[in-house]
């Protein structure tokens, strides 16, 4: 029987200890209220199979969503928090390998009093977890694994172990830092990712998707406030480091320093473009979107799209949140 405590699973499950946790970290387990997600972007220095040996039983769980046969460092990934409103917590995260995305889609609720989490799609793998803070981290340590296939519940053999440390970054950074495991026995660690995000809880319906993230915000910021990226772009690929960022900028593998960064001019100027189709409110109140930046600009009076750079230091974050609502109505 699912618990529908208003305090959510890992509150539950970590009972009286849940006031050990960092202030950081207890903001990330609260539950997320309705209407609103909880979202964050980060980098993983590590992620994937650490044991070539089990690339086709990883290939399997890809299909499913659970877990995946590649292996890569550096990895950019998203992760999208929403309650299931029956007192459970859905996580969507997109693993960026380079030139595949992959998609982990979880829940976890407490079910008959075990904090429960079904991993892949329909939930297919299912992990009992024990909960404990750690230093004022959160750790989670599997007890037993099942498959579930329709009603059916088969219990794994415990040749697996699951265990996630997460816990805030210091230095007032906002960051907060994600380490899971995959052990066996004799073989150590078969699969696993490490990094760290910035997390923030922002307004959104449950069914938005990760992928519609455009700028994501800082985790110890107000919802209203962004994350800002450093603006250079080479080719056209926009850094994704932090605005203000010390050594080269990076997009996924990619590296280049600030000589080898496009022009601050965007290509787009010049270029052909009309009005673009409005929101409720009248926005982008008759500016056009350049296909090159994905910004809103004016059109001078040949309804050609008016000398822009790529990207706008003092763009106001009212305007990146106005931007990031019409391409989630509108596409992109």
């Amino acid at each position: 029987m699912f618990s529908n405590d208003p305090r959510g699973p890992y509150l539950v499950a970590l009972g009286e200890d849940a006031a050990l946790l960092h202030p950081q970290l207890r903001a990330y387990v609260d539950p997320v209220p309705a209407g609103y997600q909880g979202r964050g972007t980060g980098v993983y220095t590590e992620a994937g199979l650490r044991l070539p040996l089990l690339r086709p039983v990883f290939a399997l769980l890809g299909r499913w969503g659970i877990a995946f046969p590649e292996r890569a460092v550096d990895v950019p990934f998203d992760i999208c928090n929403s309650s299931t409103g029956d007192g459970g917590v859905r996580a969507v995260r997109i693993f960026r390998f380079g030139g595949r995305t992959r998609t982990m889609v979880d829940e976890t609720r407490v079910v008959d009093g075990i904090l429960t989490d079904r991993i892949g799609r329909r939930g297919v793998l299912e992990v009992t977890l024990a909960a404990r803070v750690d230093r004022g981290g959160l750790v989670l340590e599997s007890r037993r694994l099942a498959l579930r296939i329709g009603r059916l519940r088969v219990l794994l053999p415990r040749i697996l172990r699951v265990e996630l440390d997460e816990r805030a970054v210091g230095g007032g950074s906002g960051l907060q830092r994600v380490d899971l495991r995959v052990t066996m026995p004799v073989l150590g660690e078969v699969y696993g990712y490490r990094g760290t995000f910035a997390y923030a809880i922002r307004p959104g319906a449950a069914a938005d998707t990760v992928e519609h993230m455009d700028e994501p915000q800082d985790a110890g910021a107000e919802p209203s406030q962004v994350v800002r990226f450093c603006r250079h772009r080479s080719q056209g690929r926009r850094c994704t480091r932090p605005l203000g960022h010390a050594g080269l900028h990076r997009h996924r593998t990619i590296l280049w320093s600030d000589a080898g960064s496009d022009p601050a001019r965007c290509a787009g100027s010049g270029q052909p473009g009309e009005p673009a189709a409005t929101l409720p409110d009248g926005y982008p109140d008759g500016r056009a979107l350049c296909p090159r930046c994905q910004r809103f600009v004016t059109l001078d009076g040949d309804g050609h799209l008016a000398p822009h750079d790529a990207s706008d230091d003092g763009e106001s974050d009212a305007e990146i949140a106005r931007r990031r609502a019409w391409l989630n109505t509108h596409g992109w």
